[in-house]
Formats: structure tokens, sequence, C-alpha cells
């Protein structure tokens, strides 16, 4: 399906959930939250393959919906257009996530439907016993990334986590190293067409790696929305690109 037609859809769905809301709620009313005249909406509606709508226009009626921020993005990143994200820059002593190579998988196990957020299911995609993931689940907890309701029910914020400039190098580096160790793992244990394991080596300018960075980050924020199908999410992805001149003086 085109982006056009998935946004027609999630077009008329929101229509027809306002009017079995309030059937008194007008296409005319609907196109002015929308942004746009009537007219525009019905042709819209209607599925005249002769009108086109812009990424840009479509962007400006998105945000005036009131959708799930997975399935807003997704439709951005399909439209070309970033997703957007509400971060959440972790507190120092928050940073402790990066202290194990688990914790962060642990973590978001907790976006998945419930069936995959058992310990015993955590233990067993991970490769950790039980009493391990308890504890990382509790160490989470402490550390604000999980918290437990009034039920008992352990729950994840939907923000991206991002870590603030100044994390020590020493940390960083070893963080790195335990990620080409995981990655050295799952290049040993899984099929090829589970994965994906590329390079590609180029001609460039230091003063330039800035820019490619951010565009790097930008790829994580889109490999999300683009993988993200709600109640059919079923595994915990990592993707992890490396960057480095090829230099060793």
């Amino acid at each position: 399906m085109d982006w056009e037609s998935e946004f027609v859809t999630i077009i008329k769905r929101d229509f027809a959930a306002k009017r079995e809301k309030n059937l008194r709620f007008s296409l005319r009313a609907y196109a002015k939250k929308l942004g746009i005249s009537a007219g525009v909406l019905s042709r819209l509606l209607s599925g005249n393959k002769k009108w086109k709508i812009s990424p840009g226009r479509a962007t400006k009626m998105l945000a005036s919906l009131e959708l799930k921020s997975s399935i807003r993005n997704s439709m951005l990143v399909k439209m070309g257009q970033p997703p957007q994200h509400q971060k959440t820059v972790l507190l120092s002593t928050q940073e402790k996530v990066l202290s194990q190579w688990y914790y962060v998988p642990v973590l978001i196990y907790f976006d998945l439907p419930e069936q995959y957020r058992s310990k015993k299911a955590i233990a067993q995609k991970l490769r950790l016993s039980e009493a391990r993931v308890t504890q990382a689940i509790e160490d989470l907890i402490e550390m604000g990334l999980l918290k437990r309701t009034a039920s008992g029910e352990i729950q994840k914020s939907d923000e991206l986590m991002t870590t603030k400039d100044g994390v020590p190098d020493e940390a960083l580096r070893w963080f790195h190293e335990v990620n080409l160790r995981l990655f050295q793992k799952m290049v040993k244990n899984q099929n090829v067409h589970q994965r994906d394991f590329t390079s590609f080596t180029f001609a460039g300018s230091k003063k330039k790696i800035d820019f490619l960075r951010a565009e790097i980050r930008n790829l994580y924020e889109k490999a999300e929305s683009i993988m993200n199908d709600e109640n059919d999410n079923d595994t915990v992805y990592r993707v992890s690109v490396q960057l480095a001149p090829l230099e060793f003086t």
C-alpha cells in the first residue's frame, strides 16, 4: 500500500470514529479541524485518484489527529518526513544502564506485547537466568526507567532515551567493545537472513564527521518507526553503525 492510500485510510477511520461518538459531527467540521476545505476532504475520502496530497500538507493534517505516536511516526517515515519522538536525556544516575549489556534489551522488551514480557520469556531470548532478569528489572525500576504500578504491572515510558554529552570515555569505550562482542555472537548464531551486516568504505573530510553522525542518529529514529507494528511486534532489535577513519597510527 502506498503512503497516500494508507493516509486516506487513517483519515477515514478517524472521521468514522468521531461520527460514531457524535452523529452530528459534520464533514465540514472535520475539514476545519484538519485545516482543509470541505471540498478537498470530500475528494480525499471519495478516493479521487486525480487528487494528490503533498507530504508537507499530510504532515500538518496528521498533527491535528489524536494518533498513537508509533502510528504517526510510521506514517511520517513512509512520507519521507522525520519521525517526531519525545526524547528523554538520561540522568547521571541512569547512566548505569550502560554498565551491563542486557539492561537496555530487558528495558525494550517492555515495549512488546504482554506475552513477550515475562521474566521467563526474556531470559530465554537473552540466554540469561531468570534471577538475573529479575535483578535487571529491579535495577531499571530503581533507575526510574521502568515503573511498577499500584496493581504490580511493570511499565516503560514511550519516550526515546538518549545520552547527554560528557559520558566518560572509558564508559563509552567499554560499551562499544561489548557491542562488538554481542554482534560477533549474533553473527555466529543467527541465520544470515535474520540480520543485515554491511560495510562501505569511502573518502571524506574529517571536518564533516559531525554531519554524518547526526544522520546516523536520524537513522536510528527512523529504524524504530519503520519496524514498529504495534501489537504484532515480537522481537527486540539492535542497530549498530560503526564509523571510524581507517588509520592505525
